[in-house]
């Protein structure tokens, strides 16, 4: 009895071997197909990287300094973005979430209003 439960057992060890076996090939296949497409793919997108820093060496960044409807020649600088700008009456600090902002009154057109705090 003890005989027979052996040679089942290798027998069954034996087919699934021989599945796994015939069934190597097929994938290697479609992997190399796949590794072939990858390796292309590289390639351009390391030409297309080279074209696009040979783009930017030659790039010019323009930074605007003029506001729209100001001379040319006078360049003007936001009045938020001065240091130790005094800020106007009536501003509030206030945090959302931990993120410090302020609330600053502006003028029926939009702009920051001429008296300001000391």
């Amino acid at each position: 009895m003890k005989k027979i439960v052996t040679i089942v057992i290798a027998g069954c060890l034996l087919v699934v071997l021989a599945f796994c076996v015939g069934a190597a090939p097929a994938e290697s296949e479609d992997l190399s197909g796949q590794i072939k497409a990858l390796k292309n793919e590289l390639s351009s997108l390391q030409e297309r990287v080279q074209a696009l820093e040979k783009r930017l060496e030659k790039a010019e960044v323009i930074i605007p300094h003029i506001w729209p409807g100001q001379d040319d020649d006078k360049y003007v600088t936001p009045l938020m973005l001065c240091p130790r700008t005094p800020l106007p009456k009536g501003w509030q600090k206030r945090q959302f979430n931990g993120i410090t902002y302020y609330l600053v009154p502006v003028d029926e057109d939009g702009q920051i209003p001429t008296t300001l705090t000391k």
